[in-house]
């Protein structure tokens, strides 16, 4: 899917530029119309259901901090589609957060990631895992803040709002430990989606989750300070 995407943008631009004035013949103009029509529909397919995160667990200075989460070179890493490991687990002691990742969530389809934040945090597919983060990248995981299901308990970031400076997140993933320090938080709505991002130009970790209610997301973002085994 990754490498599909970045096809399709690279399609998208050659074809724009066959349609500048001065291409001829008229034949590849045509051709190159067509092209530029058919990527334009892919894209727009690509990014359309990503408007629905919205409806999942869920500002200030927005545009600063969108600046500081640019996209690097996309070439340099494709996403995994599987779980490699098993052993993947997020701990926040200030919180009180010990808890198994669920690796790879469709955070799209709610059939998908509403049964696995009934019993864990959920790894966002289409971002980085801990181990292709430890230079650039973004880590995202999401879960519930409040609630009950069948009896137990699923708020499992509901203390992320009492994270500061200082604090820190730990993540277990395939025999390493990866050392995060608090880094910010703040608060979107839910049709911002342009957190949920793989790319950083430094590593780092977000967590998102609701904030009141469910008319808003909080995210807290950490800056990766260490691995070790």
């Amino acid at each position: 899917m990754y490498r599909f995407h970045l096809l399709v943008r690279k399609l998208f631009a050659q074809s724009s530029e066959l349609l500048k004035p001065g291409f001829e013949p008229l034949a590849i103009r045509t051709a190159a119309f067509v092209i530029f029509i058919l990527c334009s529909i892919l894209l727009t397919l690509q990014f359309v259901p990503f408007q629905t995160l919205g409806s999942l667990a869920g500002s200030e200075n927005l545009n600063n901090i969108n600046r500081l989460i640019n996209p690097v070179n996309a070439n340099s890493l494709e996403i995994l589609d599987v779980s490699a490991t098993t052993d993947f687990r997020l701990e926040i002691p200030k919180v009180a957060v010990n808890m198994s990742v669920a690796e790879n969530v469709d955070p799209v389809n709610e059939a998908i990631y509403g049964p696995v934040i009934e019993r864990k945090i959920a790894h966002g597919k289409y971002t980085r895992l801990p181990d292709e983060a430890k230079i650039d990248g973004n880590v995202y995981l999401f879960a519930h803040r409040d609630g009950y299901v069948n009896g137990n308990y699923v708020g499992f970031f509901s203390r992320l709002d009492e994270l500061n400076v200082g604090d820190e997140a730990v993540i277990t993933y395939a025999g390493e430990k990866y050392g995060y320090v608090f880094l910010r938080n703040f608060v979107i709505a839910p049709h911002e989606v342009w957190v949920y991002n793989g790319e950083s130009q430094s590593p780092m970790l977000s967590l998102q989750t609701c904030e009141n209610g469910e008319s808003q997301r909080l995210i807290v973002q950490f800056a990766l300070k260490s691995v070790s085994k």
